[in-house]
């Protein structure tokens, strides 16, 4: 369907152009003509994927968050072009400073759009950049998924998926073994091709396998990662407060491992 925002503008997380507060919802033009079929709307950053499994993403940049390399904001949807090729986003999250996705791949992956995903990244000069631009939203506009592969939506209960995460890497919560930031999206290999569902909030991340399992990673020292038992208090563990973050994705329920403790 159309997309469309309201509420305060700032870093131009509405998608508007401007950072102007929209009292009223009001359609992102930037997307206008595409099928959007979910949005997701964070503190300072939006996502939302369209009928082709093509991620767009706006507003504040810092951390990565936005998944483009870099930290600049965008004040209109760009594509996410890293995940092009990778396959159709089905699922996603949006944390205070962070963003993760759920993917399902192309049989073979997809070249449709590769040559003109190429164009923009190496453009330099402003004409040939904006050229770049329009070639690409065309080659999105125009992208079939691959013979055998679905169009996007929810993921089923038999289908393989990836989990991508970007943005600020503190506490762990991307789930990478580490506390970088990823400026483009990047594979959790830990957690296979077996996720359902995924979701991010203010410091910590969440995924749902096909088999009903929880894991989560991040900030947990109030305990929201359901991995500890707080009830006999740290100084009786013995343990810093920064034991309760884990920077892999720990199953709900479980002890903590030594190796997913982290500082911030």
């Amino acid at each position: 369907g159309e997309l469309f925002s309201w509420g305060a503008g700032r870093s131009g997380k509405l998608g508007h152009g401007d950072e102007e507060m929209r009292p009223l919802p009001t359609a992102v033009r930037a997307l206008e003509g595409r099928r959007i079929v979910r949005a997701c709307a964070g503190d300072s950053h939006s996502l939302v994927f369209g009928a082709n499994g093509t991620l767009y993403s706006f507003g504040l940049g810092e951390g990565g968050r936005l998944g483009h390399g870099s930290e600049e904001r965008l004040l209109t949807p760009a594509p996410v072009t890293a995940l092009l090729r990778a396959g159709a986003v089905c699922g996603m999250g949006v944390g205070s400073y962070h963003s993760i996705v759920l993917v399902r791949p192309w049989p073979g992956g997809n070249d449709a759009t590769e040559t003109a995903r190429s164009n923009y990244l190496t453009s330099e000069a402003p004409e040939a950049k904006r050229a770049a631009v329009l070639s690409l939203h065309s080659a999105i506009d125009a992208m079939e998924p691959p013979d055998g592969a679905e169009p996007a939506g929810d993921a089923d209960a038999s289908e393989a998926t990836l989990v991508y995460t970007f943005g600020d890497g503190a506490y762990g919560k991307l789930g990478h073994g580490d506390t970088a930031d990823q400026l483009y999206p990047r594979l959790v290999r830990s957690l296979g091709e077996g996720v359902a569902e995924v979701a991010a909030g203010y410091q910590h991340s969440a995924v749902r396998t096909r088999r009903g399992g929880v894991l989560t990673a991040g900030i947990g020292w109030k305990g929201q990662l359901g991995t500890a038992d707080l009830g006999a208090g740290r100084e009786a563990l013995g343990m810093a407060p920064d034991f309760y973050h884990a920077r892999e994705f720990q199953p709900v329920g479980a002890e903590p491992s030594c190796s997913s403790r982290c500082a911030r």
